[in-house]
């Protein structure tokens, strides 16, 4: 059984369910899914209200009715990095606990430890407790598997990165330098960090650049904040409201780089998968798992977080070296189809699955 949302809206976590239920792992097991998704749009998200609180009732008699109808080896539960989200998604793994399930754990970030240690002692006593009695946990690198070792054994923990194939369309040519940032388009994003960035860039390159910024916006102020931001130092960017599909990669292709430098905890984001499978060199930032597909000078760079000027430096190092740029593309293409396909995602997935259920 796979607990989790899918989209809309569209955002990692869901997109992750859409493509697990989808690929080859219902070849290897009969995958029955729990949609646990509150919001259909980015705009609801983090707000409450007795129609959100009714929604949950129902998910977890749905989730009950599943477990009690179905014969169930596994129940791979997604979980949130926050208290409320957590104590939520607690029910579901006490409630699979009571069927005598097995409990797989899937984190799709990297800040929980962060947020354990800052928590009061009942927290701490609590989630340990939760964590501890699960199973198994899935992580998206190798460098955060440290994250469950306090509560799992290390042969439990299994690293299952983001994977998608994608049909590549043909690019289309473009008239100036274009570089893509792709995300859900709030603060902790860095879309201002490269909004300043662009900025600092000299004029020669701004008038033969294009920035697309696509994306929904989280919250107005910070809208009006980016959009004033460009408006006053006439920058070369054009905002765009989310894509999907077919016109998402097309905008990749008919990019030249990608730049996406969060400076708040990630997983492995989506977009940066999707941008190896585009060939396109990427600048982003040391968070999560984005330096095992990200490695510095190989196929982009990782820059500071919170540093326009680190990233306009590099933005104006591959802007000015096409041979730099045309060698760090291919490389993103190796990395993608050597090491974040559907087809190795489900791979390791399918395997941490039969261990758990097998040795859990």
């Amino acid at each position: 059984m796979i607990l989790g949302k899918i989209p809309p809206p569209y955002y990692g976590p869901a997109v992750a369910t859409k493509i697990i239920l989808a690929s080859n792992l219902q070849n290897d097991f009969n995958l029955i899914h729990v949609d646990t998704r509150l919001n259909t749009s980015m705009e609801t998200m983090g707000q409450g209200g007795i129609g959100k609180v009714l929604k949950t009732v129902k998910i977890y008699v749905d989730f009950v009715i599943k477990l009690f109808n179905s014969n169930v080896d596994l129940v791979l539960v997604p979980i949130a990095q926050d208290t409320s989200a957590l104590f939520k998604d607690s029910i579901f793994i006490l409630l699979a606990r009571l069927f005598r399930k097995k409990v797989l754990l899937h984190l799709r970030g990297s800040s929980l430890l962060v947020w354990y240690k800052s928590s009061n002692g009942f927290i701490q006593w609590f989630f340990k407790k939760i964590f501890s009695g699960s199973n198994g946990a899935i992580v998206l690198g190798n460098n955060l598997q440290y994250i469950f070792e306090p509560f799992i054994p290390s042969n439990k923990i299994f690293v299952v990165p983001n994977g998608v194939d994608i049909d590549v369309p043909k690019s289309q040519p473009q008239d100036k330098f274009t570089i893509l940032c792709l995300s859900n388009l709030q603060r902790n994003k860095g879309i201002k960090e490269i909004i300043e960035a662009v900025n600092l860039l000299p004029n020669e390159i701004k008038e033969n650049l294009q920035l697309n910024i696509v994306g929904s916006w989280r919250h107005e102020g910070f809208e009006e904040e980016c959009r004033s931001a460009v408006e006053s130092n006439d920058l070369p960017i054009k905002f765009f409201s989310s894509v999907s599909g077919n016109d998402k990669f097309q905008m990749y292709v008919n990019s030249d780089l990608f730049l996406f430098t969060p400076n708040a905890p990630e997983g492995h984001p989506w977009v940066i998968v999707e941008a190896l499978a585009a060939g396109l060199p990427i600048i982003s930032t040391d968070q999560g798992a984005i330096i095992e597909s990200v490695i510095d000078g190989h196929n982009g760079f990782i820059v500071p977080s919170n540093s326009p000027s680190d990233i306009a430096k590099r933005v104006q190092e591959i802007v000015g070296d096409t041979e730099l740029r045309l060698e760090m593309g291919k490389n993103s293409r190796k990395k993608y189809e050597n090491e974040f396909t559907e087809t190795r995602m489900v791979k390791k997935l399918a395997l941490a699955i039969k261990r758990t259920i097998e040795n859990g």
